[in-house]
C-alpha cells in the first residue's frame, strides 16, 4: 500500500496526500475521506478502488463505512 500523509483537515472531510509507488514516478495521488476515518480505514477502502498496475495517480473519495459494508 502507497504511504499517505494528512493533507488537509476540515469539518467533515480529511485530504490524504501520497507519492506514486512507482520507482521514478514522481506525480501525486489524494484521497477525500471522512475527518474522523483513522488512517488504516482509508488504506483499507482504498484498497479496492486503486488502480491495477504499480502507478497510483489522481484523486479518489472514500468512505470507509460504507465500502467496507456499512448499512
Amino acid at each position: 500500500m502507497p504511504a499517505i500523509t494528512t493533507l488537509n483537515i476540515r469539518a467533515r472531510s480529511r485530504i490524504w496526500e501520497g507519492v506514486c509507488p512507482a520507482r521514478g514516478c514522481g506525480r501525486t495521488f489524494r484521497i477525500k475521506a471522512p475527518a474522523w476515518d483513522p488512517k488504516f480505514d482509508v488504506l483499507k477502502a482504498f484498497r479496492p478502488l486503486r488502480p491495477r498496475g504499480r502507478h497510483v495517480h489522481g484523486d479518489f473519495w472514500v468512505d470507509a463505512y460504507r465500502e467496507l459494508g456499512g448499512e
